[in-house]
């Protein structure tokens, strides 16, 4: 009986740091570098959008990782244009701005629309960060889709 709760005890402790170095070795790290990455592609939206003159307000931002797994960077956006023009031309001159800011600026890798369209007045817009394996296999799956 003493032994089977010590061995209880002592897989119970195991499980607890196991716990505590996955956190601070793998998730911590994982949810900074996911932070700076998002960072790099608000910035990139936000002077993208002025590039293009349009009047925008972003209502929200979140990652999608949570839905599609870790490592994908991949983002969408909810955003308030004050343009009337459709979402077809909206994504195609967004998209075409990305390239070129990705090529030409500070963040060498680019940055592709992978979704857009209107709901309730508002554009939701998703964006991937093309920096890894996970996000480029992402955006394959995706247009196999279309």
């Amino acid at each position: 009986m003493f032994l089977a709760l010590e061995v209880a005890l002592g897989l119970l402790i195991a499980l607890f740091i196991y716990n505590l170095v996955h956190h601070f070795f793998v998730v911590v790290p994982s949810r900074k570098r996911l932070l700076k990455m998002k960072q790099n592609v608000d910035s990139s939206l936000k002077i993208s959008i002025q590039h293009l003159n349009w009047q925008y307000h972003i209502i929200k931002s979140n990652e999608l990782s949570d839905v599609w797994g870790r490592g994908i960077l991949v983002f969408e956006y909810v955003i308030d244009f004050k343009e009337n023009d459709n979402i077809k031309k909206i994504r195609t001159s967004l998209s075409n701005e990305l390239k070129q800011f990705g090529t030409g600026y500070k963040y060498p890798k680019q940055f592709i629309i992978t979704d857009a369209f209107k709901y309730n007045n508002y554009v939701h817009i998703d964006i991937a960060y093309l920096v890894n394996q996970s996000t480029l296999d992402y955006v394959k799956d995706i247009n196999k889709l279309k």
